[in-house]
């Protein structure tokens, strides 16, 4: 063999080693691109930017509304002990039960629309005003007469407005942590009339424009 050809037949051997090394060698991988999160969306507020703080009665009112939870309304329903009348005509006490005598202490619950009345039951009126009832209008802070030309009405400390405007919907009126009275409207109401009626002196909530 020539020296020529030895010295091939020692080169070859190397050159695949070479080459073998070079295809094995691992290429850098590229640099993964970090998916950018997407943000939450913001959860609705239950409870409204208020001027200040809300009673906490009124506060799980406005809450159950807002959820629409009749029954979280029932629960913070105050009965009234009220004896019952037997003269005829809207408003006033309770009417008597045919077989019960006037003065009959009733357990009932003040609401009405047109004209006051009281029921047994507080759950229709309830799920009518929740199922009704759109935007919550406004909160007031109610005063109580002195003197008061219906003593035998429930009085409150703050009411919660729905619907104001229009014909639907309904107001609450709390005092002492509880609802005393729930109320759906006759019509389409006047909304400083409703709140010189209701006796409000200032808002925690405001209606829109003011």
């Amino acid at each position: 063999m020539t020296t020529r050809h030895t010295l091939f037949a020692a080169l070859v051997p190397a050159l695949l080693v070479a080459a073998l090394l070079t295809g094995c060698t691992s290429k850098t991988p590229s640099a993964t691109p970090t998916p950018t999160a997407t943000p939450s969306p913001s959860p609705t507020p239950l409870l409204p930017q208020a001027s200040g703080a809300i009673p906490p009665a009124v506060a799980q009112v406005v809450v159950a509304m807002t959820t629409h939870k009749p029954e979280d309304l029932t629960a913070l329903v105050a009965y009234q002990q009220v004896a019952c009348t037997t003269a005829q005509g809207a408003g006033g006490p309770p009417k008597c039960k045919t077989g019960d005598s006037q003065g009959t202490v009733y357990r009932v619950f003040a609401t009405g629309g047109c004209e006051g009345e009281w029921v047994t039951d507080a759950r229709p009126i309830l799920k009518q005003i929740a199922d009704t009832s759109g935007p919550l209008f406004a909160v007031v802070k109610l005063t109580r007469p002195n003197p008061d030309p219906e003593p035998g009405w429930p009085k409150g400390d703050a009411a919660m407005i729905y619907n104001a405007g229009s014909g639907a919907g309904g107001y609450f009126v709390v005092a002492d942590a509880q609802i005393v009275r729930a109320h759906t409207y006759c019509g389409a109401p006047a909304i400083d009339a409703l709140l010189k009626q209701l006796g409000a002196t200032e808002f925690y909530v405001a209606p829109p424009g003011r």
